[in-house]
């Protein structure tokens, strides 16, 4: 039996021909289809094309979730103080601060604290409605609350004396309108000597100016909560014992406020169900070496005014380009936490987190680089500022600008004409762009704009947490700092 051998290796030669056609067109397609994938779920770190699109992406029949509202506000009164709120390193901290945070994160309200001289400060505040709570955590006399309500307890202090190493104290005093002054009033009988000290002084505060030695007693009656996190930080300090019976600590709450009263409830009742109450209250309260160490004025911002190591290279920055300077240090702590070195995901690298392209736009040889990256970020920055200028008010005008700086002003300009497109304010950031600019990421409303979807609420997450630095670092910053090098814009 013969085989035809050239008829046979002819056929396998064109079904070998044919199999890698098919392999080749197949292989082709599928690069395709990965090419279109990362283009549409692009994250949108380079920022986009200036130029603003004119045709409409909005859907022709807007659905239940673009009935959008902006997030509601949770005023929240503090006080300056080590456990409580204080700003390490550029970052705002505190046991206070954190437990406000999660309470607004669990409501879903968008917080903003005021940072209160002393407790009848925080009063007055929530009597006029500045605030709605003031969360300062200490024992007060029902006169001194003037009619305001406490909060459930989140947990029970009584007085306690507190005095130098060695030394017994003859004159004690306490602050006007607490309860320690009550306890000091019924139970100071000669030889002892009460003083009882006016506001406005903070219970920390109060505890300070004895440990720099600026009242003239020799003892002071105060919570012991306080007292027991100061001396952690100053041993030379002792508490010798206590006075007076246990009182709730609670935050303080208008009388008008009954719904907010019970929701503070159920909130206080789970963090202590899930342990976060003890775990914050150990962090910022009996740490010794952690106290000692955001004693330091070098590593506390609102006690020696340093923001980042180039303070320097950005008052001069911010000087050159006519904005506060502080706008900057809270955009570096955002981005790259103080790292110079820091290399995101993307790509972008330096202490303002600089993409390539970006990079090269700017005249930036090595991003890592302060000296070169942050003049540049600047310059960048305040083009985007101008950009917004039809903006309403220039709170409005810095937010867009912010959110263009993550990611990208032409997603901005996007959320603009799609905010005006779902009947927004688009020259509004919390009415118009915040709502607009995390639909970019639905692709009802991304694979129609001009420059395609982007993460959006990230963006707005983004300048939301700049600003909220900003606006504390204006609240708590040394007086010296709080001068505008040059000027707003």
């Amino acid at each position: 039996m013969k085989f035809h051998w050239e008829s046979l290796r002819s056929k396998h030669h064109k079904g070998s021909v044919a199999l890698f056609i098919h392999h080749r067109q197949w292989l082709l397609t599928w690069r395709l289809y990965l090419l279109v994938s990362m283009l549409v779920t692009s994250a949108c770190t380079v920022p986009p094309s200036d130029k603003s699109p004119t045709k409409d992406f909005a859907p022709t029949t807007p659905t239940v979730s673009d009935t959008l509202e902006p997030p509601r506000l949770l005023k929240v009164a503090l006080i300056a103080s080590a456990p409580d709120y204080f700003v390490y390193r550029g970052r705002p901290r505190g046991f206070v601060f954190d437990l406000s945070k999660i309470l607004a994160r669990r409501w879903q309200r968008r917080l903003q604290v005021e940072v209160a001289r002393d407790e009848q400060e925080a009063l007055q505040w929530l009597k006029t409605g500045r605030v709605e709570i003031a969360a300062i955590g200490t024992p007060l006399t029902d006169e001194a609350s003037d009619g305001l309500i406490a909060g459930p307890a989140m947990e029970h202090s009584d007085s306690v004396l507190v005095s130098r190493n060695g030394q017994s104290p003859i004159t004690i005093a306490a602050l006007e309108g607490s309860t320690a002054a009550d306890d000091l009033v019924g139970r100071c009988v000669p030889p002892c000597q009460q003083q009882i000290v006016p506001r406005p002084k903070s219970t920390w505060g109060f505890l300070k100016a004895f440990q720099e030695g600026r009242l003239k007693s020799q003892g002071i009656l105060i919570p012991r909560r306080y007292a027991e996190a100061f001396i952690k930080m100053h041993p030379q300090l002792q508490i010798r014992e206590g006075w007076g019976t246990s009182r709730p600590v609670s935050w303080w709450l208008h009388p008008r406020d009954q719904d907010l009263l019970v929701d503070l409830a159920s909130f206080l009742k789970d963090i202590q169900k899930q342990q976060l109450y003890p775990v914050l209250r150990y962090r910022y309260y009996s740490q010794p070496q952690w106290m000692i160490l955001r004693s330091r004025p070098f590593v506390r911002t609102d006690l020696g005014g340093v923001m980042t190591p180039w303070d320097p290279i950005l008052k001069a920055a911010g000087r050159l380009q006519g904005f506060d300077w502080h706008l900057l240090g809270a955009i570096i702590l955002r981005e790259s936490g103080h790292n110079r070195h820091a290399v995101s995901s993307a790509g972008a690298r330096g202490p303002v987190q600089l993409m390539p392209g970006t990079a090269k736009e700017l005249g930036v040889d090595d991003p890592s680089d302060p000296a070169q990256a942050i003049p540049a970020a600047a310059r960048y920055l305040r083009r985007l500022i101008n950009r917004y200028s039809s903006a309403t008010s220039y709170s409005d005008q810095r937010l867009m600008a912010l959110a263009a700086y993550n990611v990208g002003p032409g997603h901005v300009d996007d959320a603009r004409i799609l905010a005006r497109q779902l009947q927004l304010d688009p020259n509004k950031w919390w009415e118009g762009v915040a709502l607009a600019l995390p639909l970019l990421n639905k692709s009802a409303y991304g694979l129609k704009a001009r420059h395609g979807p982007c993460q959006g609420r990230t963006a707005v997450g983004y300048a939301e947490d700049v600003e909220m630095l900003y606006d504390q670092y204006q609240q708590v910053l040394p007086q010296v700092l709080l001068e505008r090098d040059g000027g707003t814009p």
